[in-house]
């Protein structure tokens, strides 16, 4: 991973965590006794093969489209497909960002936080769906913590 980028939004990866966290502490309701939320069934060992093909098939279909993404549409294309791809896992889109050689810095950084604001945005529309009781309450701290990505990513594109 490319060290300058690390040092360039460490600050905010670690105000956005505080934000998140201190949202997470907050309650905006009563909390119902009685959930008939379902609850999973079953739970999977995370260190299954399955997670770490579907990572690796992930990253070089993400790296593929971002290369073409970035010679077709220029920093635009790039912009906006950080916004579509917070639906998945933008752990790959992130890194097949910060790896590649001829990289605008400021469109990077910003991208990597709208990769990261859109991947709350769905987070809490999959908390929402899977925890009707909590819907209220996650729209409100999801709609909050969202918020607060729009400072970083304008400061992102003035540096």
């Amino acid at each position: 991973i490319n060290p300058k980028y690390v040092y360039a939004t460490w600050w905010w990866y670690i105000l956005l965590t505080l934000a998140g966290f201190g949202l997470s502490l907050i309650s905006f309701g009563p909390i119902p006794k009685n959930s008939k939320d379902k609850e999973p069934s079953t739970l999977q060992n995370p260190f299954e093969i399955r997670p770490s093909v579907l990572f690796a098939l992930l990253f070089v279909v993400l790296t593929v489209v971002t290369g073409f993404v970035k010679d077709s549409f220029g920093q635009s294309g790039i912009i906006t497909l950080s916004a579509l791809v917070g639906v998945t896992d933008i752990t790959p889109f992130i890194l097949s960002l910060v790896n590649s050689a001829q990289a605008n810095f400021s469109i990077i950084t910003a991208a990597i936080i709208i990769s990261m604001m859109s991947n709350t945005i769905i987070k809490g529309v999959y908390f929402g769906y899977l925890v009707p009781s909590q819907r209220k309450d996650t729209a409100i701290r999801f709609g909050i913590l969202t918020a607060l990505h729009i400072p970083f990513i304008i400061a992102s594109l003035t540096f």
